[in-house]
């Protein structure tokens, strides 16, 4: 089933359409950016405040909760600087588990559900643990279940 979020389809393999959403720019130039370990001048016109701002409307969280979502301090985001590969790569991560949950719960459940503490995220919220790759290993796992019917 298929949910609409700021004009996009949003579902099953919905990702891409979040990236670009995100980002402004298709993810598989992203996926060939983050493959190559470059980011280099590929990314004209496309901030790390941009990315955090839209990010943080995705998740329905403060632009600073994006910040740390993407691994960057609020002063990276208030410089604008251009997207790292790292960042980059966070982006893709965070844009397809979206994406995976608002699949199942839609846009707005997805957001209530990356906020709040869960039992078997040992009382933390989602969005807390996506940051580090021990935390988003769980997440993507607890996803994973919700995509296969589980009610979580």
């Amino acid at each position: 089933m298929a949910h609409t979020f700021a004009g996009l389809q949003v579902g099953a393999g919905g990702h891409d359409e979040v990236f670009e959403y995100v980002t402004g720019f298709a993810a598989s130039s992203a996926v060939a950016i983050v493959l190559g370990g470059d980011a280099g001048g590929t990314l004209e016109g496309v901030g790390v405040g941009d990315v955090a701002q839209r990010l943080a409307e995705v998740f329905g969280v403060r632009k600073a909760d994006a910040a740390r979502l993407l691994g960057v301090s609020e002063s990276t985001v208030s410089r604008q600087s251009r997207p790292s590969v790292d960042v980059l790569d966070r982006t893709l991560t965070a844009s397809e588990v979206f994406a995976s949950v608002a699949a199942v719960l839609g846009p707005d459940g997805a957001r209530i559900w990356f906020r709040t503490p869960s039992a078997v995220l040992g009382g933390h919220a989602p969005l807390d643990l996506l940051p580090t790759r021990t935390g988003e290993k769980q997440v993507q796992s607890v996803v994973e279940a919700l995509l296969n019917g589980a009610f979580l």
